[in-house]
């Protein structure tokens, strides 16, 4: 007995899970408002604060006295509102984060030389000696010349006891856009000081002008660096056929503790495993939520949920059909023929149109291409919507004066090749093989069941390719 599901001759490739879910269930916590909204009530009318009132220290100002400025000592770094700040220079687009941002001050120029900038720090608490984590944040040039000047500046960050990493460099006179920045760092200490320095490139010569050197910060976080991780497997799997997934992620760590929940769609656990991988068989059809958390050895956890959709072979009876695979890309591929008595350049009255029970989705294949000894091919891509469960097909004839002819429609999946074949019913003789293009080649036979001639459908028409005659000698 044969199945519904027809597989013809290709392989679906495994990717990489959507990730709906990466959250760490107990990450490490900065002292300070990394979003520094908590500024909000002191500038509710004001332009900028300093970052004390985010619970940030102020570690680091510019003293333009000491280097015969005329400007006295800065303000130090600051956090800003741009609701209220309309004009100021060192203001520009909100954040992706939205609302308040910090920004200072960078050292430099070519007559006031200095090598420290403008900087403030917090405190992360809640790490893991050894263990790895990822500090993120969004970073921007805070005001924007035109004039050309190649001065750079970037954030000096300093972790602990480690080596200051820079951030991705800032060119003064590039666009004001913000760019997420991840650096990597290892903790030595349970709680470790965070700083952030506004620094510069002192070695290139620059006209003074301390506006052009201003960095905004945003969005400051820190996550352990398993919550990175990815579950990496097929979207889509069939009933019979086992799949493993596996939970990727960039610095694997010994001895971590992999514990995977599979929950169908009410919500009940279907099965759990503990390990890096799963192998996942024997499910019905239906969608499956997967869960793993991770549990690195004295660390918090973090869990990450994907979903999965399973597709099962059912027994037919006649198996006159088979079943697509949702979300999977398709082609169709058919010929059609229209009774106009005066010659055509294009059927422009015959399209197939696809349907799918399930979803409003609608997809139309048209006709395309020369017509070719009163045929013209009909062709089009589409993608199985998710929730379908079946596919009507239906040969469309927008002129009701005209009959319209359809033949060799083919369905197949985008990335493969398929050929066809067609048999005379009474000899089994091959008659006709449709390429992957649904080109045809013709077979002619005599009498006798000889092959006589091969015509070669193409673009162009219809051309015969090979001929043989044969005779037997009559004897006197």
């Amino acid at each position: 007995m044969r199945l519904i599901c027809i597989l013809i001759a290709f392989t679906i490739s495994s990717i990489t899970y959507s990730q709906i879910t990466s959250m760490s269930l107990c990450p490490p916590t900065l002292e300070g408002n990394g979003n520094f909204e908590s500024c909000a009530t002191e500038l509710s009318s004001a332009c900028y604060t300093s970052v004390t009132c985010a619970n940030w220290l102020v570690t680091g100002v510019i003293d333009y006295n000491e280097y015969q400025y005329d400007g006295g000592e800065s303000y130090g770094p600051k956090v800003f509102n741009p609701q209220t700040c309309a004009g100021n220079q060192e203001i520009i687009d909100p954040s992706p984060q939205g609302g308040m941002y910090a920004g200072a001050e960078a050292g430099g120029g070519e007559f006031y030389i200095w090598d420290e900038g403008e900087e403030f720090e917090t405190t992360i608490n809640g790490l893991v000696v050894g263990e790895e984590y990822v500090l993120g944040f969004y970073q921007a040039n805070g005001h924007v010349t035109t004039t050309g000047n190649e001065d750079y500046m970037a954030w000096r960050v300093t972790i602990g006891n480690n080596t200051p990493i820079y951030a991705e460099i800032i060119a003064a006179h590039e666009s004001s856009n913000w760019s997420y920045q991840t650096l990597l760092f290892t903790a030595d200490n349970t709680s470790m000081t965070l700083n952030f320095e506004a620094r510069t490139d002192i070695n290139t010569n620059y006209t003074f002008d301390h506006s052009t050197k201003y960095i905004l910060l945003d969005g400051v976080n820190v996550s352990h660096s398993l919550s990175e991780g990815t579950i990496i497997g097929p979207e889509i799997i069939t009933c019979d056929d086992p799949v493993e997934l596996f939970f990727d992620h960039p610095t694997p760590i010994n001895n971590t503790n992999y514990q995977w929940d599979i929950y169908d769609m009410s919500g009940s656990l279907i099965t759990y495993y503990n390990g890096q991988s799963i192998l996942l068989d024997n499910l019905e059809s239906g969608s499956y939520t997967v869960e793993i958390t991770v549990n690195p050895p004295g660390s918090c956890p973090s869990t990450h949920i994907s979903e999965i959709q399973v597709i099962c072979c059912e027994i037919c009876p006649n198996c006159n059909s088979f079943k697509l695979m949702p979300k999977e890309k398709y082609v169709l591929n058919a010929w059609v023929k229209e009774g106009h008595a005066a010659q055509q350049t294009s059927y422009d009255n015959s399209s197939i149109e696809l349907s799918y029970n399930g979803s409003s989705q609608i997809d139309v294949c048209a006709t395309r291409g020369e017509i070719i000894e009163g045929w013209q091919q009909i062709y089009g891509e589409f993608v199985v919507p998710l929730n379908a469960t079946n596919i009507n097909i239906s040969l469309i004839n927008n002129n009701t004066d005209v009959a319209c002819y359809f033949d060799d429609i083919r369905i197949h999946p985008y990335n493969s090749n398929l050929k066809s074949f067609v048999y005379d019913q009474k000899t089994q003789k091959l008659m006709a093989e449709l390429d992957e293009n649904n080109y045809a080649t013709f077979y002619e036979y005599d009498s006798e069941g000889g092959l006589i001639r091969v015509k070669k459908e193409t673009e162009r028409g219809v051309y015969t390719i090979q001929e043989t005659r044969s005779g037997t000698q009559k004897s006197e």
